[in-house]
């Protein structure tokens, strides 16, 4: 059992409008957020994906994705359900 109490952070706004990636992980919990296009090809989200093994994003099989809105308000709520699952899967 993982014992855990630190909070997931993410990157903020303007590094998904960049074409920013970023991976962290809590626990058995993996993550990685990277910029979410629309149809038109512009940043209009954040792609959250979640695995659960020791392997890299590339070999990993990915259990759960969700697309955030591109504001503070939705990175909060990327940051809680990341929290959220990895409380989940930790216990």
């Amino acid at each position: 059992m993982y014992h855990t109490h630190e909070m997931v952070y993410i990157q903020d706004v303007k590094h998904y409008e960049n074409g920013g990636t970023w991976t962290g992980s809590r626990g058995r919990l993996r993550f990685r957020c990277s910029p979410a296009k629309n149809e038109e090809g512009k940043t209009s989200g954040v792609l959250v994906e979640i695995w659960f093994s020791n392997l890299c994003y590339e070999l990993s099989e990915i259990a759960e994705t969700r697309i955030f809105d591109l504001t503070d308000e939705g990175i909060e709520q990327a940051e809680h359900w990341l929290e959220e699952k990895a409380d989940t899967i930790n216990n």
